[in-house]
């Protein structure tokens, strides 16, 4: 019986320590621009021309759109994934959620030349500024 005891001690000590941490923090998602619930990250995203802008929606994610205010082609409606979007014009494209809202859910982002700032805005003018006005990153 005496050594019944610290035996038991031991076990339930040993069950202690290896118990689980919780559930792990999801990885974050790989992508240029995060989607996360009401937000965008970052607001403001610079690129050069030519090269793929990836938007990544966080775990966890409701419903959200990338709807372009130069009705160009946006993604679909969704929660999880990504969606592309290859720009060949030096500029600033703005874009925003429709579900919710320019005020709440909206960015930029500000395109390069291919080899550096051609100096002129790009074809098409763009829209200028870029406005970003989305909530502040929670990250």
């Amino acid at each position: 019986m005496r050594y019944y005891l610290p035996l038991v001690a031991v076990a339930f000590g040993v069950l202690a320590c290896s118990g689980d941490d919780g559930p792990s923090e999801p990885n974050p998602p790989e992508g240029d621009i995060i989607v996360g619930n009401n937000f965008f990250n970052p607001t403001a995203f610079n690129a050069s021309a030519g090269a793929p802008v990836v938007w990544a929606w966080a775990a966890g994610a409701v419903d959200h759109n990338v709807t372009f205010d130069d009705d160009a082609p946006g993604s679909a409606t969704q929660s999880s994934g990504t969606f592309q979007r290859t720009f060949s014009d030096a500029g600033a494209y703005p874009y925003h959620c429709t579900i919710h809202g320019e005020a709440v859910m909206s960015g930029v982002v500000n395109v390069a030349a291919a080899g550096g700032l051609d100096g002129d805005g790009g074809a098409g003018g763009g829209s200028g500024g870029g406005g970003s006005g989305g909530t502040p990153n929670p990250y």
